[in-house]
């Protein structure tokens, strides 16, 4: 299975992370090809990004994510399965063909297992989701699919920014609330677990909130205290 490892990095704030997390991921994922996205023509080790892109004010960088994969889209095509990561995020155990599925594999958020989380609320935003949704959380920083499957995701997603820019609406948590409503009417085909998105130092914030769900999560990819 040919695998792409979407990684995006502008702003110099973020570029020191790039090396830290590709070298762990040539440790501990599936045999892959990083595709960097990035601001700067040297991400370290003399090696260049995939695609230079510009880089933009908050929240552009994250709310714009989807639009730069669609960019990138005759070439992600030839592979199999597309995942996503946050560069500010470290794989410290193997990942492996778990994470696989035939549509979109999607991590709850560490912080709203078995909660509806933090939704988009105002029905202005192509993201609200209302109140009475029984939805679950899904985190932004650990996302993939079979590439059709995500590919059409992030169509959706970047037809919903546009939609909500053109009315000078910018979704709270940016492309996490659009994700989510997505994923609530496109149920993914896998729920990972937070060992995907395990928060450094997690302390009993967490940990309660996870025994009292019934699962005891042991980290396989750290999300990078900043």
């Amino acid at each position: 299975m040919k695998t792409a490892l979407l990684v995006i990095a502008t702003g110099e704030k973020y570029h020191k992370y790039i090396q830290p997390l590709l070298a762990s991921a040539r440790s501990y994922f599936v045999p892959h090809t990083p595709v960097v996205f990035s601001d700067t023509d040297d991400i370290g080790c003399g090696e260049r990004p995939f695609m230079t892109i510009p880089h933009e004010p908050w929240p552009g960088p994250t709310i714009h994510r989807y639009h730069t994969f669609l960019e990138a889209r005759q070439y992600l095509q030839a592979f199999d399965y597309l995942q996503y990561i946050d560069v500010d995020m470290l794989f410290v155990d193997k990942v492996g063909e778990e994470i696989f599925s035939s549509g979109v594999s999607a991590t709850l958020h560490p912080g709203y297992v078995n909660e509806r989380g933090t939704p988009e609320r105002r029905k202005e935003s192509m993201a609200c989701l209302s109140f009475s949704t029984l939805n679950q959380y899904f985190c932004g920083g650990f996302i993939g699919g079979e590439t059709e499957s995500f590919l059409r995701m992030a169509r959706e997603i970047s037809f919903a920014v546009d939609m909500d820019e053109k009315h000078g609406i910018t979704a709270i948590w940016n492309d996490e609330s659009h994700q989510n409503k997505y994923l609530y009417y496109h149920p993914p085909a896998k729920i990972l677990d937070p060992s995907y998105c395990y928060p450094e130092g997690a302390g009993s914030h967490y940990l309660d909130k996870w025994k009292a769900a019934g699962i005891n999560p042991t980290p396989k990819i750290l999300a990078l205290t900043k």
